[in-house]
């Protein structure tokens, strides 16, 4: 994947559109396919749902699993109409290691304000008010997501972990990539070994 991603980011438009078609599909692809897919999306909501699955409701662990995607796509979803916008408009794809841009630096700020513990807190503390109760859902959804980007982010290609931002600019490098084949393979093991552990054994009635 990251020697794929290379290679389509240095194409460039030629003027046809099956060119166009080609950097478009591109980008849906360096978003959603090398990056979110790899750990982000699917791996979060798994893991929220196995963990907390045998604490919660129905109702109230699909409000632990939106959370547990959240930070994503608060800047993921900005991300993408800009990554459109920028093609359409430079004939080019964005490349996120040349001299970034005024938009992809309020992107840096905005992925390090969902990727942020005082951001999380902030946001608890709004819902609680608003509910009249703790509301769990946004700890422990969006706890877990940090907590895993912590360790699987490392060396990001994009935004660095910076889990107290914007009271700290304190940086976390992480342990390993989140898109490496050998972690995608560990991961989903672990998933898949998590539930037939928690699961597995109610299912088949022992």
């Amino acid at each position: 994947m990251w020697f794929l991603s290379r290679t389509l980011k240095s194409y460039y438009f030629k003027g046809s559109f099956e060119y166009f078609v080609f950097h478009f599909t591109t980008i849906i692809y360096l978003f959603f396919i090398d990056d979110v897919l790899a750990m982000d999306f699917f791996a979060h909501i798994a893991w929220s749902m196995i963990l907390f699955g045998k604490f919660f409701n129905f109702s109230y662990l699909i409000q632990v699993s939106f959370f547990s995607v959240l930070p994503d796509l608060l800047w993921g979803i900005p991300a993408v109409f800009y990554m459109i916008y920028f093609t359409l408009k430079n004939r080019k794809i964005l490349s996120w290691k040349k001299r970034p841009t005024k938009f992809t630096k309020k992107l840096e700020n905005l992925y390090n304000s969902s990727h942020s513990f005082s951001v999380m807190i902030l946001f608890f503390f709004i819902f609680s008010i608003i509910f009249s109760q703790f509301y769990w859902p946004i700890l422990f959804g969006w706890g877990l997501h940090l907590l895993l980007d912590i360790f699987t982010h490392k060396d990001s290609i994009y935004f660095k972990q910076k889990p107290f931002y914007p009271l700290s600019n304190y940086s976390v490098r992480g342990y390993i990539w989140h898109g490496h084949w050998k972690f995608l393979i560990l991961n989903w093991s672990a998933i898949i070994l998590v539930y037939i552990l928690f699961y597995g054994i109610r299912i088949l009635g022992f």
